[in-house]
Protein backbone atom coordinates (compact mmCIF):
# COMPACT_ATOMS: atom_id res chain seq x y z
CA UNK A 1 0.00 0.00 0.00
CA UNK A 2 3.70 2.34 0.64
CA UNK A 3 3.68 1.94 -3.57
CA UNK A 4 -0.34 3.01 -4.02
CA UNK A 5 0.23 5.78 -1.77
CA UNK A 6 3.19 7.04 -3.62
CA UNK A 7 1.82 6.40 -6.90
CA UNK A 8 -1.09 8.32 -6.26
CA UNK A 9 1.21 11.27 -4.87
CA UNK A 10 2.71 11.56 -7.86
CA UNK A 11 -0.14 11.03 -10.05
CA UNK A 12 -1.95 14.03 -8.26
CA UNK A 13 1.80 16.36 -8.32
CA UNK A 14 1.17 15.61 -12.04
CA UNK A 15 -2.25 16.45 -12.48
CA UNK A 16 -1.20 19.93 -10.81
CA UNK A 17 1.98 20.08 -13.12
CA UNK A 18 -0.53 19.63 -16.12
CA UNK A 19 -3.00 21.88 -15.09
CA UNK A 20 -0.67 24.94 -14.26
CA UNK A 21 1.02 24.34 -17.79
CA UNK A 22 -2.66 24.25 -19.49
CA UNK A 23 -3.47 27.44 -17.61
CA UNK A 24 -0.49 28.80 -18.58
CA UNK A 25 -1.27 28.23 -22.51
CA UNK A 26 -4.12 29.25 -22.19
CA UNK A 27 -3.63 32.32 -21.22
CA UNK A 28 -0.90 32.62 -23.72
CA UNK A 29 -3.08 31.45 -27.11
CA UNK A 30 -5.41 34.44 -25.64
CA UNK A 31 -2.96 37.12 -25.51
CA UNK A 32 -1.41 35.97 -28.82
CA UNK A 33 -4.94 35.88 -29.94
CA UNK A 34 -5.01 39.93 -29.14
CA UNK A 35 -2.15 40.66 -30.69
CA UNK A 36 -3.47 38.73 -34.09
CA UNK A 37 -6.57 40.92 -34.04
CA UNK A 38 -4.53 44.01 -33.41
CA UNK A 39 -2.17 43.07 -36.44
CA UNK A 40 -5.14 42.05 -38.88
CA UNK A 41 -7.52 45.26 -37.49
CA UNK A 42 -4.02 47.69 -39.06
CA UNK A 43 -4.07 45.55 -42.09
CA UNK A 44 -7.73 46.08 -42.70
CA UNK A 45 -7.16 49.55 -41.46
CA UNK A 46 -4.68 49.53 -44.41
CA UNK A 47 -6.70 47.83 -46.76
CA UNK A 48 -10.11 49.84 -46.58
CA UNK A 49 -8.38 53.55 -45.67
CA UNK A 50 -5.29 52.87 -47.76
CA UNK A 51 -5.29 56.01 -49.47
CA UNK A 52 -5.89 58.01 -46.74
CA UNK A 53 -3.57 56.71 -44.82
CA UNK A 54 -1.17 56.38 -47.76
CA UNK A 55 -1.32 59.91 -47.91
CA UNK A 56 -0.71 60.61 -44.50
CA UNK A 57 2.42 58.60 -44.54
CA UNK A 58 3.63 60.56 -47.86
CA UNK A 59 2.89 63.73 -46.22
CA UNK A 60 5.18 63.00 -43.83
CA UNK A 61 7.67 61.58 -45.71
CA UNK A 62 7.59 64.73 -47.96
CA UNK A 63 7.68 66.75 -44.71
CA UNK A 64 10.51 64.90 -43.52
CA UNK A 65 12.59 65.45 -46.65
CA UNK A 66 11.51 69.71 -46.88
CA UNK A 67 13.29 69.68 -43.11
CA UNK A 68 12.84 72.72 -40.97
CA UNK A 69 9.58 72.40 -39.40
CA UNK A 70 9.43 69.16 -40.85
CA UNK A 71 11.70 67.38 -38.29
CA UNK A 72 7.91 67.41 -35.76
CA UNK A 73 6.19 65.13 -38.31
CA UNK A 74 9.73 63.15 -38.98
CA UNK A 75 9.40 62.47 -34.78
CA UNK A 76 5.40 61.38 -35.65
CA UNK A 77 6.75 58.88 -38.65
CA UNK A 78 9.54 57.41 -36.51
CA UNK A 79 6.95 57.22 -33.60
CA UNK A 80 4.62 55.31 -36.05
CA UNK A 81 7.12 52.72 -37.09
CA UNK A 82 8.55 52.02 -33.78
CA UNK A 83 4.86 51.22 -32.60
CA UNK A 84 4.15 48.94 -35.63
CA UNK A 85 7.99 47.26 -34.94
CA UNK A 86 7.37 46.57 -31.33
CA UNK A 87 3.65 44.97 -31.92
CA UNK A 88 5.67 42.35 -34.15
CA UNK A 89 8.29 41.81 -32.17
CA UNK A 90 5.82 41.55 -29.07
CA UNK A 91 3.43 39.30 -31.14
CA UNK A 92 6.32 37.37 -32.69
CA UNK A 93 7.66 36.57 -28.95
CA UNK A 94 4.07 35.94 -27.82
CA UNK A 95 4.03 33.54 -30.55
CA UNK A 96 7.37 31.59 -29.64
CA UNK A 97 6.29 31.54 -26.24
CA UNK A 98 2.85 30.05 -27.29
CA UNK A 99 4.47 27.18 -29.03
CA UNK A 100 6.72 26.46 -26.03
CA UNK A 101 4.12 26.32 -23.27
CA UNK A 102 2.42 23.66 -25.79
CA UNK A 103 5.29 21.79 -25.76
CA UNK A 104 5.07 21.88 -21.56
CA UNK A 105 1.40 20.91 -21.91
CA UNK A 106 1.82 17.98 -23.94
CA UNK A 107 4.65 16.93 -22.17
CA UNK A 108 2.87 17.44 -18.67
CA UNK A 109 -0.10 15.27 -19.97
CA UNK A 110 2.21 12.49 -21.36
CA UNK A 111 3.62 12.67 -17.35
CA UNK A 112 0.63 12.70 -16.01
CA UNK A 113 -0.44 9.94 -17.70
CA UNK A 114 2.13 7.47 -17.08
CA UNK A 115 1.57 8.49 -13.30
CA UNK A 116 -1.67 7.50 -13.41
CA UNK A 117 -1.24 4.20 -15.65
CA UNK A 118 1.40 3.43 -12.47
CA UNK A 119 -0.96 4.24 -10.20
CA UNK A 120 -4.16 2.35 -11.72
CA UNK A 121 -1.11 -0.69 -11.75
CA UNK A 122 -0.28 0.04 -7.78
CA UNK A 123 -3.77 -0.41 -6.97
CA UNK A 124 -4.52 -3.43 -9.15
CA UNK A 125 -1.69 -5.16 -7.25
CA UNK A 126 -2.50 -4.46 -3.89
CA UNK A 127 -6.20 -5.76 -4.90
CA UNK A 128 -5.09 -8.86 -6.12
CA UNK A 129 -2.78 -8.81 -2.74
CA UNK A 130 -5.81 -8.04 -0.83
CA UNK A 131 -7.88 -10.61 -1.97
CA UNK A 132 -5.10 -13.62 -1.43
CA UNK A 133 -4.75 -12.39 2.00
CA UNK A 134 -8.52 -12.43 2.74
CA UNK A 135 -8.35 -15.86 0.72
CA UNK A 136 -5.46 -17.05 3.06
CA UNK A 137 -7.09 -15.82 6.43
CA UNK A 138 -10.69 -17.60 5.40
CA UNK A 139 -8.64 -20.89 4.98
CA UNK A 140 -6.60 -20.25 7.91
CA UNK A 141 -9.81 -19.54 10.05
CA UNK A 142 -11.51 -22.90 8.69
CA UNK A 143 -8.24 -25.23 9.08
CA UNK A 144 -8.36 -23.33 13.14
CA UNK A 145 -11.68 -24.29 13.40
CA UNK A 146 -11.46 -27.80 12.01
CA UNK A 147 -8.10 -28.49 13.86
CA UNK A 148 -10.38 -27.21 17.16
CA UNK A 149 -13.08 -29.63 16.70
CA UNK A 150 -10.75 -32.78 16.22
CA UNK A 151 -8.87 -32.13 19.34
CA UNK A 152 -12.19 -31.91 21.01
CA UNK A 153 -13.72 -35.22 19.79
CA UNK A 154 -10.36 -36.59 21.09
CA UNK A 155 -11.32 -35.30 24.62
CA UNK A 156 -9.26 -32.30 24.46
CA UNK A 157 -11.16 -28.56 25.47
CA UNK A 158 -9.56 -26.11 23.20
CA UNK A 159 -10.50 -22.53 23.87
CA UNK A 160 -10.16 -20.32 20.46
CA UNK A 161 -8.51 -16.85 22.02
CA UNK A 162 -9.58 -14.83 19.48
CA UNK A 163 -13.01 -14.59 16.86
CA UNK A 164 -12.48 -15.15 13.78
CA UNK A 165 -12.80 -12.15 11.50
CA UNK A 166 -16.13 -11.47 9.15
CA UNK A 167 -14.95 -11.89 5.91
CA UNK A 168 -18.34 -10.90 4.77
CA UNK A 169 -17.90 -7.74 6.52
CA UNK A 170 -15.35 -6.86 4.55
CA UNK A 171 -16.61 -8.18 1.28
CA UNK A 172 -19.10 -5.78 1.64
CA UNK A 173 -17.63 -2.91 3.35
CA UNK A 174 -17.84 -0.91 0.08
CA UNK A 175 -21.75 -1.10 0.24
CA UNK A 176 -21.89 0.21 3.41
CA UNK A 177 -23.45 3.75 2.88
CA UNK A 178 -21.12 6.47 3.18
CA UNK A 179 -22.15 9.41 6.31
CA UNK A 180 -21.63 11.85 3.14
CA UNK A 181 -21.29 12.19 -0.68
CA UNK A 182 -19.07 15.33 -0.38
CA UNK A 183 -15.93 13.78 -1.39
CA UNK A 184 -14.35 16.81 -2.90
CA UNK A 185 -10.64 17.85 -2.70
CA UNK A 186 -9.94 20.34 -0.51
CA UNK A 187 -6.40 21.98 0.86
CA UNK A 188 -4.79 20.55 3.43
CA UNK A 189 -6.29 21.41 6.89
CA UNK A 190 -9.55 23.53 5.00
CA UNK A 191 -11.89 20.40 4.61
CA UNK A 192 -15.50 21.31 5.54
CA UNK A 193 -17.22 18.97 8.31
CA UNK A 194 -19.61 18.50 5.41
CA UNK A 195 -16.65 16.36 3.58
CA UNK A 196 -15.92 14.69 6.85
CA UNK A 197 -17.24 11.31 8.76
CA UNK A 198 -17.23 10.75 12.56
CA UNK A 199 -15.50 7.74 13.89
CA UNK A 200 -18.07 5.57 15.65
CA UNK A 201 -17.85 5.68 19.37
CA UNK A 202 -15.63 9.30 18.91
CA UNK A 203 -17.88 11.75 17.81
CA UNK A 204 -14.89 14.40 17.76
CA UNK A 205 -12.84 12.31 15.44
CA UNK A 206 -13.03 13.33 11.73
CA UNK A 207 -12.24 11.31 8.52
CA UNK A 208 -12.77 11.47 4.69
CA UNK A 209 -15.73 9.07 4.14
CA UNK A 210 -14.60 6.39 2.95
CA UNK A 211 -11.51 6.48 5.26
CA UNK A 212 -14.26 6.93 8.38
CA UNK A 213 -15.92 3.91 6.84
CA UNK A 214 -12.45 1.68 6.42
CA UNK A 215 -11.74 2.47 9.98
CA UNK A 216 -15.44 1.85 11.84
CA UNK A 217 -14.73 -1.52 10.20
CA UNK A 218 -11.29 -2.00 11.06
CA UNK A 219 -12.56 -0.87 14.65
CA UNK A 220 -15.28 -3.31 14.80
CA UNK A 221 -12.82 -5.86 13.51
CA UNK A 222 -10.28 -4.72 16.27
CA UNK A 223 -12.83 -4.76 18.98
CA UNK A 224 -14.21 -8.17 18.24
CA UNK A 225 -11.11 -9.95 17.61
CA UNK A 226 -9.14 -8.78 20.85
CA UNK A 227 -11.96 -7.96 22.95
CA UNK A 228 -10.86 -4.68 23.56
CA UNK A 229 -11.57 -0.95 22.54
CA UNK A 230 -9.46 0.59 19.48
CA UNK A 231 -7.62 3.63 21.27
CA UNK A 232 -7.52 7.22 19.07
CA UNK A 233 -5.67 9.72 19.89
CA UNK A 234 -5.74 11.87 16.84
CA UNK A 235 -7.64 11.77 13.14
CA UNK A 236 -8.23 14.88 10.97
CA UNK A 237 -5.95 18.23 11.71
CA UNK A 238 -7.48 21.26 11.12
CA UNK A 239 -4.44 23.88 9.47
CA UNK A 240 -4.11 25.38 12.08
CA UNK A 241 -3.75 22.65 14.83
CA UNK A 242 -0.71 21.23 12.78
CA UNK A 243 0.70 24.59 13.15
CA UNK A 244 0.16 23.84 16.91
CA UNK A 245 1.54 20.46 16.66
CA UNK A 246 5.10 21.46 14.46
CA UNK A 247 5.40 24.33 16.79
CA UNK A 248 5.41 21.98 19.77
CA UNK A 249 7.50 19.19 17.78
CA UNK A 250 9.59 20.93 15.34
CA UNK A 251 11.46 18.64 13.38
CA UNK A 252 9.46 15.86 14.17
CA UNK A 253 6.07 16.86 12.92
CA UNK A 254 5.06 17.32 9.31
CA UNK A 255 4.88 20.98 7.79
CA UNK A 256 1.24 22.76 7.82
CA UNK A 257 -0.10 21.81 4.69
CA UNK A 258 1.65 18.45 4.43
CA UNK A 259 0.46 16.42 6.54
CA UNK A 260 -1.92 13.47 5.62
CA UNK A 261 -4.18 14.26 8.72
CA UNK A 262 -4.89 17.44 7.23
CA UNK A 263 -6.33 15.28 4.19
CA UNK A 264 -8.71 13.32 6.47
CA UNK A 265 -6.76 10.33 5.84
CA UNK A 266 -4.63 9.59 8.76
CA UNK A 267 -5.34 8.25 12.28
CA UNK A 268 -3.16 8.11 15.11
CA UNK A 269 -3.79 4.88 17.81
CA UNK A 270 -3.07 4.15 21.47
CA UNK A 271 -3.68 1.18 23.65
CA UNK A 272 -0.84 -1.12 22.52
CA UNK A 273 -0.52 -0.23 18.77
CA UNK A 274 1.48 2.46 20.04
CA UNK A 275 4.31 0.10 20.56
CA UNK A 276 6.10 -1.70 18.44
CA UNK A 277 5.78 -5.82 19.45
CA UNK A 278 2.49 -5.82 20.94
CA UNK A 279 -0.10 -8.14 19.94
CA UNK A 280 -1.95 -4.62 18.98
CA UNK A 281 0.65 -3.72 16.60
CA UNK A 282 1.04 -6.74 15.20
CA UNK A 283 -2.84 -7.48 14.49
CA UNK A 284 -3.25 -3.85 13.02
CA UNK A 285 0.17 -4.87 10.81
CA UNK A 286 -1.72 -7.96 9.57
CA UNK A 287 -5.46 -7.12 9.62
CA UNK A 288 -5.15 -3.29 8.66
CA UNK A 289 -4.37 -4.05 4.91
CA UNK A 290 -8.41 -5.60 4.49
CA UNK A 291 -9.86 -2.37 5.86
CA UNK A 292 -7.73 0.15 3.67
CA UNK A 293 -5.00 1.19 6.19
CA UNK A 294 -1.82 0.99 6.32
CA UNK A 295 1.90 1.77 8.29
CA UNK A 296 3.79 4.19 5.95
CA UNK A 297 7.42 2.85 5.33
CA UNK A 298 9.23 6.15 7.13
CA UNK A 299 6.98 4.56 10.26
CA UNK A 300 8.49 1.69 10.25
CA UNK A 301 11.42 1.19 12.91
CA UNK A 302 13.83 1.03 10.49
CA UNK A 303 11.93 4.28 8.51
CA UNK A 304 13.21 8.22 8.45
CA UNK A 305 10.78 8.60 11.69
CA UNK A 306 9.53 5.36 13.28
CA UNK A 307 5.86 6.17 14.48
CA UNK A 308 4.07 2.82 15.33
CA UNK A 309 0.95 4.93 16.54
CA UNK A 310 0.40 6.66 12.83
CA UNK A 311 -1.32 4.88 10.24
CA UNK A 312 -2.72 6.17 7.10
CA UNK A 313 -5.55 5.42 4.31
CA UNK A 314 -4.84 4.09 1.10
CA UNK A 315 -7.06 6.21 -0.63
Amino acid sequence: MNDVATAKTLEANARAQEAHHLAVLKSLNAQVQDARDDVQHMAYEAYVNGPGVLADMAALVDLVSRGGEASKSAGTLDYLAQGRSADEVKFRALATQQQAAAAKAVAARVAREAATAKAVAAQAAVTAALLKQRAAISTLQEVRQQTADQLGELGYEIELTTTPLDLDAINNLVTTPLCTQDNGDFPNGFFPASALCPIDGHPADMMRPVAARGLNALKNAYEQDLGERLCITDTYRPYHEQVIVAQQSPGLAAKPGRSKHGLGLAVDLCGGVENFGTREHLWMKQHAPLFGFYHPAWAEPTGSMPEPWHWEYAN
